[in-house]
């Protein structure tokens, strides 16, 4: 079985001329691939191997993840599986709609989407300075971040800076500032998808999961702060959701980006099962130590999965 993993499906739009994406026609070809390739699992033999029988041979086909609740979730992915009689599994950050605040990670998407890269570079030059890097954190992520993704070397200095390296007490000001130099208004409620489809989507059989409240790189956090990361996305889902069983997306998804207390907390707050990022398929007979680290692939690593 293949855990296939997504963010952003969409069409062109220039007012974000170097935003990247996967278009939604080549993701309609991606899923019909994937269908005469390997078919899909569907979702009451998806439940009973992840919830029951964990210890038999899993299911043979694809399941498809979505990751981050953007709003082309619903415009383009969600209509496009009910009419395929598809489901998937939305793994939804809380902040949005509990605080109606764009997430960092998003701010930062949107501003090397809508810029140049050198104005970008340019500005955090002038914006960071060394003291808000922690050397231990420069060493501990420079070589294991963004291997599967081409970027420019200034959009990659760009992103590592902001997402991996630099403090978490500079950075919400430090996107403040860059999002005021670039006119980057807050787009929250245009971005996410509304908590009124979130509610459809859960009632119409697709699986909703948590993504932390606020996507940070776990393993930068306490375990306290790190508890309150997945307890209280939980408590927003579980109070508009009906939801049958806890599922977890780790942000950033690499081994490096969560720790064993990021699994300790999901085992005891009784998340059935959680996902990462590694290409692999899952195998036979899971592990209790498996369970809350499940293998993905990007979409990119398959036929039409590249981002424009």
């Amino acid at each position: 079985m293949k855990a296939i993993m997504y963010h952003y499906i969409r069409r062109y739009d220039p007012k974000f001329p170097f935003f990247r994406y996967l278009n939604f026609e080549n993701f309609k070809k991606q899923l019909d691939f994937f269908e005469d390739r390997y078919g899909f699992v569907s979702l009451q033999d998806w439940k009973n191997y992840i919830l029951i029988n964990k210890n038999s041979e899993p299911p043979k086909g694809v399941i498809l993840t979505f990751d981050d609740s953007v709003s082309c979730h619903y415009d383009f992915v969600f209509n496009e599986l009910v009419k395929r009689g598809l489901w998937g599994i939305f793994y939804v950050p809380t902040q949005p709609y509990s605080d109606q605040k764009m997430l960092d990670v998003h701010r930062i998407h949107l501003l090397i989407g809508s810029n140049d890269s050198k104005k970008l570079i340019s500005l955090l030059n002038n914006l960071v300075s060394e003291d808000m890097i922690p050397d231990k954190k420069r060493e501990e992520f420079d070589e294991n971040t963004y291997l599967n993704q081409k970027n420019s070397q200034n959009i990659l200095l760009f992103k590592k800076t902001l997402n991996y390296f630099i403090s978490y007490e500079y950075r919400e000001k430090v996107l403040d500032e860059l999002a005021k130099l670039l006119n980057l208004e807050s787009l929250v409620k245009s971005f996410y998808i509304s908590e009124k489809n979130i509610v459809k989507m859960n009632d119409s059989g697709m699986i909703i999961g948590s993504h932390t409240v606020s996507h940070p790189v776990m393993s930068k956090l306490d375990f306290g702060t790190q508890k309150l990361e997945i307890s209280k996305s939980f408590d927003f889902l579980e109070s508009i959701c009906n939801i049958d069983h806890r599922t977890y997306s780790h942000p950033y998804g690499h081994a490096h980006t969560y720790n064993e207390n990021t699994v300790k907390i999901l085992n005891n707050y009784n998340v059935a099962y959680s996902f990462s990022v590694k290409s692999e398929d899952l195998r036979y007979k899971l592990e209790p130590e498996d369970i809350q680290k499940l293998p993905r692939y990007d979409c990119n690593e398959f036929k039409y999965g590249k981002t424009s």
